[in-house]
């Protein structure tokens, strides 16, 4: 008789989110949150614990993808159907490799030294004078930032 492993028993108990709906699992984690606001439950041990759940299923499902997409692919159709959820076939785009043209890896090359440059540009009076020509750079615009937390586990 086989021993039961331990990790299936951290895995057995996420089992009752297993048959839940997406709009059931959203409720339940809202139900989550309100606790965390009202001062019931500390937001700091839930990010933890969320992200060591987090990081277990990633785990499992990173080492699993051979044996996901070989199971898939006994299916002829695109998309199946599973304890309500929908698994699709993906393909991945393929990326063009110009290594072999010496012409294009040079371009790309400056290209990536002006990138680095104009990083390093703030202020709309900063010029640029390139094989004799002198341009005006703008600043440019930064998106996202914020704040925000990781959680790393030991």
């Amino acid at each position: 008789m086989k021993t039961i492993n331990p990790a299936w028993s951290a895995f057995a108990s996420l089992a009752p989110l297993f048959e839940l709906t997406k709009q059931q699992i959203e409720l339940r984690a809202s139900d989550i949150v309100a606790d965390i606001q009202e001062g019931e439950v500390s937001a700091l041990e839930t990010a933890v614990n969320l992200k060591k759940a987090e990081y277990f299923i990633e785990c499992i499902l990173k080492s699993i993808t051979d044996e996901t997409l070989k199971e898939l692919d006994q299916y002829s159709e695109n998309s199946v159907k599973k304890s309500g959820c929908i698994i699709q076939k993906k393909f991945n785009p393929m990326r063009a490799d110009f290594s072999n043209s010496p012409s294009i890896v040079e371009q790309a090359t400056k290209l990536k030294e002006l990138q680095e440059f104009a990083k390093k540009l703030r202020h709309p009076d900063d010029y640029v004078d390139a094989d004799g020509v002198v341009y005006k750079l703008e600043p440019p615009q930064y998106k996202g930032g914020g704040r925000n937390y990781a959680v790393e586990i030991k």
